[in-house]
């Protein structure tokens, strides 16, 4: 067999570079926020990491389609039209017990309100904008595998910052 044969194998080096993971081994993340540009940035940042990503630009949506396919994360928005992060929140917890899938806070207006709520509710992070996309991505494996080994403890702190009715 000549050597450079060997680079046009089926599922060789030269073939697998710059092409997504099958989707059977990706982790699913849901990006809500009502800023498309927002989405794209999240969505650029993860998806050459391996995730699945799927967007929601509002809370309705992004109920239905959590209830619908569970993904493995969410990031979530709190000020969002329609249905707030919070309130998203709320009726998750009224759906998974323990919360699932895991969920990634993101908010433009921080405050140590807004990060008492969300922890309440069950977030494993906390994030504001303008994201820095080394963080992001810390904070997105760290909590699909602290998911992964166990549900979160609730008096645990969050990270610092770095069909049902509802549907209409």
């Amino acid at each position: 067999m000549n050597p450079s044969s060997i680079l046009d194998l089926p599922g060789s080096f030269a073939q697998t570079q710059n092409q997504p993971m099958p989707a059977f081994n990706r982790q699913r993340v849901l990006v809500v926020d009502d800023e498309p540009r927002i989405r794209a940035a999240i969505r650029a940042c993860l998806e050459i990491e391996g995730y699945e990503i799927d967007e929601a630009r509002n809370g309705r949506i992004a109920l239905k389609r959590i209830v619908e396919q569970p993904p493995d994360l969410v990031i979530l928005d709190l000020a969002m039209p329609e249905l707030d992060g919070l309130s998203v929140m709320r009726m998750l917890n009224e759906v998974f017990d323990p919360p699932t899938p895991a969920i990634v806070v993101l908010t433009a207006y921080g405050s140590i309100s807004a990060a008492t709520a969300a922890e309440e509710y069950g977030a494993k992070a906390f994030l504001e904008k303008p994201l820095v996309p080394d963080t992001l991505r810390e904070v997105v494996s760290r909590a699909l595998r602290d998911r992964k080994s166990r549900p979160r403890d609730r008096s645990e702190p969050l990270d610092p910052p770095l069909g049902p009715p509802w549907f209409g």
